[in-house]
C-alpha cells in the first residue's frame, strides 16, 4: 500500500484531518511494505501522534478547557501525584496557591475541577441527599464498600449508617461521659501517666499520647476490649503505625491501583506482601473476637453493643452484603479506629500547641476551668460541655486541624450541574478542600491566629457552618459527638491540672502534611508540671 504525498489523516481527538508531510507518508509506505523493519518505528510514531493529539485535545478542546489551571494539570493526573508524593503531602498547599493565582475555580486534573468557596462546598456536599456520587477510584483505595467511608451508593451508605447511628447519638455519648464511665475513666488513665511524667520531669511524646487516649476509648466502645495503649511506656503502639501506614499506602494506590496486584504476582511477591502487612496482621489479631465468637456470645446472651450489632447477620438489615469475619473485622477496625484516632488526636495536639503558645489564651482558659472545678480531684465532667471559652478552643482546634484537609472528590450528575454560576458537564470530578474553607479571610479574619474569642460573640453561630472538619450532610462524620466529648473532658482536666510545655522538632511552627489526614512533621514532645493551687 502506498499513500500519495499530501494525503490527509485523521488524528485522534483533532476535529479535522491534517495533511501528512511527504517524509511521514514515505515512512507509512515503507512500514506497510516491510512491517518487521519499519513497524516499530511506525508504532512509536503513532504513539507520539496519539499522545500529542490527546495533549492538544485536553488543553484546547476538552469540555473543561475554559477553566484556568497549570498546563501540566490539564495534561495529566500525575500533576496531583507530584504534589501529593514527590512533594510529600503538599497538594493542598499548592491548590491554595493556584486559587490565589487563578480564582475560585481551577482545573487540577484533566477531568477535575477544584472550588474554594463555601457556596460550592454546600452544592457539592449538601445537607440533604446529594446529586453527586463519590468518585470510586479515590474511595475504593481508602476504604471498602462494606465500610461507611467507602460506600459509594447512597442507599447502601444509609443502611450501614442506620446500624451505627444509635451508638453515636448525643444520648449515647452523654452516657459515656458521666462520672466513672468510659471517657472520664480513660481520661483518668491518661492524667495518671502525666502525673508520673510531671513527678520525674521526663519528656514524653504528647502527640502519640493523645492518639493512645482515643484508641483506648474507641477500642473499648467498639470491641468491648480496651487495647490499653496508654499503658505503653513510650506511647508508641502498633495500632498507630499500622493505621497511619495503611492510610499512606492506600492513598498511593489511587494513582497505581495495579501496584498491589503486580507485587503479589511477581516472584517472591507473596512473601514480600506478607512481610509488608505484618503489622496489619498483628493489629487484626489485636481486635480479638472473631465473628464466630461474637455469634456464640450472643447465643449465650453475654455480649451487647456495637460489635454484636455489626457482626450478627440478622442485625445487618436489607441490602447488606454478607462478608467473611476477617473482612468485617478489617473494615470495621480500620474505619472506626482510624477515624476515631486521627481527628480527635490531631485536634487535641493542635489545641495544646496553640493554647500554650498564644498569648493570653492559656490564662483565660485556666481561669474558666478553675471556676468550673475549684478543687482538683476526681476528673470533673459535669457542665464541661457548657464552658464557653473551652467550646471556643474546641472550635478553633477543629478549624486549624481540619479533619480531612484536602479534596474529597465527587462526580457531577450525568446531565451536568451549575456551581457558582459555572456549568459543570456531567461526569466531571469536583471537590473542595476543607483547609481552604477554614482559612477564608472573609469569614475568619487572621486565619493563622488561634482565637477562641471568635466563638464568644453574638453572631458566632453564623460561623458554625464554616467549620466543616466533620464534613456536612448525610456523609457527615458519624463520630463527631464522641470526638467533642473526648476532647472537652480530657482537655479541660489536663489543662486544669497541668502546665504543658510543648517542643516541636520543626521549631516554633506546627507544620504538617496532607496524607488524607493531617500528619504532623517530626516528633512532638512535652514536659508536664502540676499547677499550684
Amino acid at each position: 500500500m502506498s499513500i500519495p504525498s499530501g494525503d490527509q489523516l485523521a488524528i485522534p481527538f483533532l476535529p479535522v484531518p491534517i495533511s501528512l508531510p511527504p517524509k511521514l507518508t514515505e515512512l507509512i509506505t515503507l512500514a506497510s511494505e516491510d512491517p518487521i523493519k519499519y513497524g516499530g518505528v511506525f508504532a512509536i510514531g503513532s504513539l507520539v501522534c496519539w499522545f500529542l493529539g490527546l495533549a492538544i485535545y485536553r488543553v484546547y478542546f476538552h469540555p473543561l478547557s475554559r477553566f484556568p489551571g497549570p498546563t501540566a494539570a490539564k495534561l495529566t493526573e500525575f500533576y496531583r501525584f507530584y504534589w501529593n508524593y514527590v512533594r510529600k503531602g503538599g497538594l493542598v498547599f499548592e491548590v491554595e496557591r493556584l486559587h490565589a493565582k487563578y480564582g475560585p475555580v481551577i482545573r487540577i486534573s484533566p477531568n477535575e475541577l477544584h472550588f474554594s468557596t463555601l457556596s460550592a462546598h454546600s452544592a457539592i456536599y449538601p445537607p440533604s441527599r446529594p446529586p453527586f456520587l463519590k468518585e470510586p477510584t479515590f474511595y475504593s483505595t481508602l476504604s471498602t464498600n462494606n465500610a461507611l467511608f467507602g460506600r459509594l451508593n447512597p442507599t447502601a451508605h444509609r443502611i450501614r449508617r442506620d446500624l451505627l447511628n444509635p451508638f453515636f447519638s448525643k444520648k449515647s455519648i452523654s452516657a459515656l461521659s458521666t462520672t466513672s464511665q468510659l471517657i472520664p475513666r480513660t481520661a483518668t488513665t491518661f492524667l495518671t501517666r502525666l502525673t508520673s511524667f510531671a513527678a520525674s520531669g521526663e519528656e514524653f511524646r504528647i502527640d502519640l499520647a493523645f492518639k493512645c487516649f482515643t484508641i483506648d476509648v474507641i477500642s473499648t466502645y467498639t470491641f468491648n476490649r480496651c487495647f490499653n495503649t496508654l499503658q505503653l511506656a513510650n506511647f508508641d503502639p502498633l495500632e498507630v503505625s499500622a493505621i497511619l501506614g495503611a492510610i499512606r499506602q492506600a492513598t498511593l494506590a489511587e494513582f497505581f491501583p495495579w501496584a498491589q496486584w503486580a507485587v503479589l504476582k511477581a516472584p517472591g511477591g507473596r512473601a514480600f506482601a506478607r512481610l509488608a502487612r505484618m503489622e496489619l496482621g498483628m493489629l487484626m489479631d489485636a481486635l480479638g473476637k472473631s465473628y464466630q465468637e461474637v455469634v456464640a456470645y450472643k447465643e449465650r446472651g453475654e455480649t451487647e453493643g456495637m460489635m454484636k450489632r455489626m457482626l450478627t447477620p440478622e442485625e445487618k438489615g436489607s441490602g447488606y452484603e454478607v462478608v467473611d469475619s476477617d473482612q468485617v473485622l478489617a473494615e470495621l477496625g480500620f474505619e472506626l479506629l482510624g477515624a476515631g484516632m486521627e481527628e480527635t488526636g490531631n485536634a487535641l495536639m493542635f489545641a495544646t500547641w496553640h493554647v500554650t503558645t498564644t498569648e493570653g489564651v492559656e490564662e483565660r482558659l485556666v481561669k474558666e476551668l478553675r471556676e468550673w472545678c475549684p478543687v482538683v480531684g476526681e476528673e470533673a465532667v459535669g457542665g464541661v460541655e457548657k464552658l464557653p471559652y473551652l467550646h471556643g478552643v474546641w472550635k478553633e482546634a477543629l478549624r486549624m486541624s481540619h479533619g480531612i484537609p484536602g479534596r474529597l472528590p465527587r462526580i457531577a450528575p450525568p446531565n451536568g450541574i451549575t456551581i457558582d454560576n459555572h456549568f459543570i458537564p456531567g461526569g466531571t470530578i469536583v471537590s473542595v478542600s476543607q483547609y481552604l474553607i477554614h482559612r477564608n479571610t472573609a469569614v475568619f479574619p487572621d486565619p493563622e491566629l488561634f482565637r477562641p474569642e471568635r466563638w464568644l460573640s453574638a453572631d458566632s453561630r453564623s460561623l458554625e457552618k464554616h467549620v466543616i472538619a466533620f464534613s456536612r450532610g448525610p456523609r457527615q462524620c458519624i463520630g463527631m459527638n464522641l470526638a467533642e466529648a473526648e476532647f472537652k473532658i480530657l482537655f479541660a482536666n489536663m489543662m486544669r491540672r497541668f502546665s504543658i510545655k510543648v517542643e516541636l522538632e520543626t521549631g516554633d511552627k506546627l507544620e504538617w502534611r496532607d496524607f488524607l489526614t493531617v500528619f504532623v512533621k517530626g516528633k512532638v514532645r512535652a514536659l508536664a508540671k502540676e499547677r499550684e493551687e
